[in-house]
Formats: C-alpha cells, sequence, structure tokens
C-alpha cells in the first residue's frame, strides 16, 4: 500500500503533466491566434478594395469567416488559462502540504 507521501508526490507529478500539456496548448493557441489575426486584418483591408458586389460578397463572407474563427480560438484560449489557473492552484496546495511534511 502507498503511503500518504507518495501519493502526494504521484498526484503533484500528474498535476505538474497537466500543466505542462496546458501550457504547450496555450502557446500553440497563442501562436495560432496572432496568425489568424494578422489574416484578418488582411481581409478587412481587402474588401473595400473589391471591384464588384461579387467580389465585394465574397470578401465579405471570408471577414465574417475569420471572425467566427478569431472568436473561437479566443474561446479556446479563455478555456485553456482557466485550466492553467486550476493546474496552479492544485499545484500550490499540494506543495503546501508536501512543505508542511518538510519535503
Amino acid at each position: 500500500m502507498a503511503t500518504a507521501l507518495a501519493i502526494k508526490e504521484t498526484v503533484l507529478q500528474q498535476w505538474e503533466k497537466r500543466a505542462k500539456r496546458a501550457r504547450k496548448k496555450l502557446a500553440r493557441l497563442e501562436n495560432r491566434i496572432e496568425h489568424e489575426r494578422y489574416e484578418l486584418e488582411i481581409a478587412r483591408r481587402l474588401l473595400p478594395k473589391a471591384i464588384d458586389e461579387d467580389s465585394r460578397d465574397a470578401w465579405r463572407i471570408h471577414v465574417e469567416v475569420l471572425e467566427s474563427v478569431v472568436m473561437y480560438t479566443e474561446g479556446c484560449i479563455a478555456e485553456e488559462l482557466a485550466e492553467l489557473a486550476l493546474c496552479d492552484a492544485m499545484l500550490a496546495e499540494i506543495r503546501a502540504d508536501l512543505g508542511a511534511e518538510g519535503v
């Protein structure tokens, strides 16, 4: 049977891995949203340059799609920030427990 200390150390390692995954995912999402925002910026610049109504409609649709993509990615970032906050809180408490035990 595992000791209480061993259990706490195992749980700590699991939460550290979870936090690491969240940080990696957050970094990927932040990079992705930079690309998406730039693409949206370009599409918005091109919209008023369209030469006819069909082109304007096509650019308008493209801008709307890109806006939706950016909003979705922003939501994913918010979720990942919440996940990271949860991980950080759990890790702080587990480390406090281990510190109280002199580990």
